[in-house]
């Protein structure tokens, strides 16, 4: 239908538009109102900034890490990392890090609810008397060469300690920081921060986690928008009035833009959706569709023939696309996808307040500008030989690049995130090196930790994923409980009665140290496995690792023993051979025919002998009192009636239950004594030649695995319920979801766009060519952005679905009436590669998200424009 033959039958959207411009005055003020209540709603509407917020809360697997992570602080955890750049524990390197951990402590009211670091924990330290205290690890900093020595051996003592606060090599110390939940965690990322730059001295400073990484971001790309700001307006302006050549349209385009953008505000207060981070993407979206869309009008408005009427330059078929699109992205919304959801809905919002701001106020605005009579339509394109060329090329590059399209990956952990010469990278490399890795697999156990065999089985699993082979440093609340079993009964392993297990569990009560490893019920706990960067294992591999040494751990007896000690042989690179641990019974055998029985219960006396001299005991008998006390507990005999007749006894009052309280524990401590000699001979004999050779942890640790043994726990703990999850393991499954989702939100927008606009419209050949020309776009955009390393992000990949509406907007067939040719719009054409070249100007910034964030849509926007502008010189006849 031609622009005369409309001319000449007036419809209801030509009176429309009529009665909209010959009362532009009363629909601007309209207009203003609204702008005005937007501005009065904008502070009212909702907003949340979420690290978490583009996960897909319903995938079961997510949904369990985010549940884990919250019981266990791990997603509000800050770590910054201290490296000494020369030589390993300094005086001024711990001087530095005490005076920063106390800093950091003194940020209550920034919402640091505590900092701890080497310089301000606790470990059990045995005195001259042989006490055993809780003391600080470093209770002086020693200043001279041997004062640092004896400090290193008190730290790699300490297992609690040793890899986890301080690296193995002493050189990189961590400050943990428990932020307070009330507060926003990116303003105590800033404050920390800013105490860190400026005391950490000459040690080398490192900051992990999710806040962390936004305030670097924030603060790198604000110190360069001093000069990339005005770049990105003088860019805009610049280039938007030389192609335009018409300064007023240009204005009026821009301040469109602006506007919608505040109706969108408001439009999203007044439906209720959240201004998250990924819905905020909506609003550069609905810039680009805004200046788009009004370039063509306005264009189209210039250039109408005199004395032709309004309605053939305002077509209904503007409201009809953004209708068409509105019902696409209602469809795309119900996705699963939160980041494809969020955009999806503030999309839509920002649609109807676009055709809100056309019909209220674009069609009065331009009413007011004027038209040189001279004016004319622009001559119809002639169908040349090189455009239908240009079209085929375009097809052809679309199904080459259909390959790189689908290999688009998806920007999840903070490795794939940042370059890697940015800062992020560079903590991650610190971990990596110092710490055994940055990324962590986490291990939940549920069970009853103060049950005895609980605990044990969570001991064997430790042991079993430390000498897996997939991780580079493994962390369980079982190391911190055979430290302490080892410090109070003297070997390290989970005491098998319960009332020892009690006392293990008092001692760490009310411990900041042991709250990401355990619930205060005692009733979860965690298992932090790191993940070496440079290991040849795929994900696949270290899961089934995981899940082999978790159904190993319910072993018990002399194979759950020699597994385990494989394990920690390989921990420690020993380099034993199997068949030499799988010798164990033999050994163990050999060993019992070797010593004399009497032999070893006389030095197991003589060192309960020696307990009982020390001030640990409650009282020291006199060497007769002790001889009755030692035949009685080698010939088996009652020991209460000799401890109430010793007269250290009654002066300290004990009575008969005290007398058999008594009698059981030097009973059960005989054994234990009995049970470690045997225990260290065994090893000994397996160690061999190496005896002299290994590190003692290895043989405190060895020793208690073969006391478990011969002793064995009363329960496999089978009922233990375990939960492989963290990081490493959600981001497979959310890199499968975001590829799902976009694909699918794709599909949806090009199939439901193309839809709805040929039902609207009831054309349905320029609803196939804007399809077409959206679906080439799309292709184009994805396949270049993966080959020029424009994979996506939460952040970034929506502008991946903002390509099907804006090439419909740009397409030279969705406005024209006759359908038999098109015209590009110069408009919509410059407006497009003006915002595109001008957002294009913060790659600039340098950071690996903004590079995405703005190289998808200026890339998107190119791409759209070209495709539409060769699609556009074909007409139909043209490719007959």
């Amino acid at each position: 239908m031609t622009e005369s033959h409309a001319n000449a039958q007036p419809t209801f959207w030509g009176r429309l538009i009529d009665l909209l411009q010959r009362g532009r005055l009363p629909m601007l003020v309209v207009s203003a109102a609204l702008t005005a209540a937007s501005l009065i709603v904008l502070p009212f509407v909702p907003f949340s900034s979420d690290p978490t917020e583009f996960m897909p809360r319903s995938e079961p697997s997510v949904k369990q890490w985010l549940d884990v992570t919250q019981r266990f602080g791990g997603l509000d955890t800050l770590l910054v990392g201290l490296a000494e750049p020369e030589s390993p524990l300094t005086s001024n390197g711990l001087l530095t890090l005490a005076a920063l951990t106390e800093k950091l402590s003194d940020l209550k009211a920034e919402g640091v609810l505590q900092a701890r670091s080497l310089a301000n924990v606790t470990t059990i330290i045995e005195d001259e008397d042989g006490v055993l205290n809780a003391e600080l690890l470093v209770s002086s900093i020693p200043r001279t060469d041997d004062g640092l020595q004896t400090l290193a051996a008190r730290i790699r003592a300490d297992q609690q300690v040793f890899g986890s606060l301080v690296s193995r090599d002493l050189r990189g110390y961590i400050v943990l920081i428990t932020p307070d939940p009330r507060k926003d965690p990116k303003a105590i990322g800033k404050a920390v921060r800013e105490v860190v730059e400026r005391e950490h001295g000459h040690l080398i400073s490192h900051y992990f986690g999710a806040p962390f990484f936004e305030v670097y971001a924030a603060q790198t790309a604000t110190a360069k928008l001093l000069w990339i700001g005005p770049l990105f307006f003088a860019l805009y302006i610049v280039v938007g009035i030389l192609w335009l050549r018409n300064w007023r349209a240009f204005l009026a385009v821009t301040l469109g833009g602006g506007v919608t953008l505040l109706w969108w505000m408001g439009g999203l207060y007044l439906f209720g959706v959240e201004a998250s981070s990924a819905a905020l993407n909506g609003a550069l979206f609905l810039t680009m569709a805004a200046l788009i869309l009004l370039a063509r009008l306005a264009e189209r408005w210039v250039r109408r023939m005199p004395n032709s009427e309004p309605a053939g330059v305002f077509s209904p078929n503007v409201l009809l696309i953004l209708a068409a699109f509105i019902v696409a992205f209602w469809l795309v919304g119900r996705s699963s996808v939160p980041f494809v959801s969020a955009f999806a809905q503030a999309s839509a919002v920002g649609l109807v307040a676009l055709g809100a701001f056309v019909l209220l106020a674009f069609v009065p605005l331009l009413s007011f500008f004027s038209r040189s009579s001279t004016a004319a339509e622009p001559p119809q394109p002639r169908p040349l030989t090189l455009s239908r060329f240009a079209v085929i090329v375009l097809a052809v590059a679309a199904i080459a690049l259909c390959a790189s399209a689908v290999r688009i990956t998806f920007a999840v952990t903070p490795r794939e995130m940042f370059g890697e010469k940015e800062e992020v990278r560079r903590t991650l490399a610190f971990f990596d090196e110092r710490f055994g890795g940055a990324d962590v697999f986490q291990i939940e156990a549920a069970g009853d930790f103060r049950d005895p065999a609980m605990a044990a089985r969570l001991m064997r699993l430790t042991d079993l994923l430390e000498g897996s082979g997939a991780f580079g440093d493994v962390r369980s609340i079982s190391q911190v409980l055979g430290f302490l079993g080892q410090r109070f009964g003297g070997v390290h392993r989970i005491p098998k009665d319960r009332s020892a297990m009690d006392n293990l569990w008092f001692f760490l009560e009310g411990s900041a140290d042991v709250q990401p490893l355990v619930t205060g019920a005692r009733r979860e706990a965690m298992i932090a496995a790191r993940v070496p960067p440079d290991s040849p294992l795929t994900h696949t591999e270290r899961v089934e690792r995981v899940q082999r040494a978790i159904a190993d751990s319910e072993k018990l007896g002399v194979e759950g023993a020699v597994l385990r000690l494989k394990a920690l042989c390989r921990r420690f690179d020993l380099g034993i051979p199997d068949a030499g641990i799988e010798g164990l019974p033999g050994v163990a055998e050999s060993v019992k025919k070797k010593t004399d029985p009497a032999t070893r219960h006389d030095k197991a006396l003589a060192a309960l002998k020696a307990f009982m001299d020390s001030p640990d005991a409650p009282f020291a008998p006199s060497d007769e009192e002790w001889a009755r006390l030692a035949e009685a507990l080698k010939g088996g005999a009652e020991m209460e009636p000799l401890i109430t007749g010793m007269a250290g006894f009654a002066e300290m009052g004990g009575d008969a239950a005290m007398a058999k309280q008594l009698a059981d524990t030097l009973r059960t401590r005989l054994a234990a004594i009995q049970l470690e000699a045997e225990a260290k001979t065994i090893v000994g004999e397996l160690l061999g030649d190496k005896q002299n050779q290994v590190n003692s942890a290895f043989v405190e640790r060895a020793v208690g695995v073969v006391v478990d043994w011969l002793d064995q726990p009363t329960s496999a703990a089978t009922e233990m319920k375990l939960i492989v999850t963290g990081m490493p393991v959600v981001a497979e499954e959310l890199r499968a979801s975001s590829w799902s989702g976009l694909w699918q939100g794709l599909l949806v927008l090009l199939a439901a766009g193309a839809l709805a606009f040929a039902l609207f419209t009831r054309r349905i050949v320029p609803a196939s060519r804007a399809a077409f020309e959206a679906t080439v776009a799309a292709i184009l955009t994805l396949g270049i952005g993966h080959l020029i390393g424009l994979d996506a992000d939460g952040m970034s990949a929506p502008f991946y679905l903002a390509i099907p509406p804006i090439s419909f907007i740009l397409s030279a067939w969705t406005l024209e009436r006759g359908g038999q040719t098109a015209t590009p719009s110069r408009f919509a054409a410059g407006m497009a590669l003006t915002f595109g070249v001008a957002f294009a100007s913060l790659i600039l910034s340098g950071i690996m998200p903004v590079i995405r964030f703005a190289g998808i849509p200026a890339l998107g926007l190119a791409v759209a424009t070209v495709v539409s502008h060769v699609s556009a010189r074909v007409g139909r006849t043209g490719l007959q």
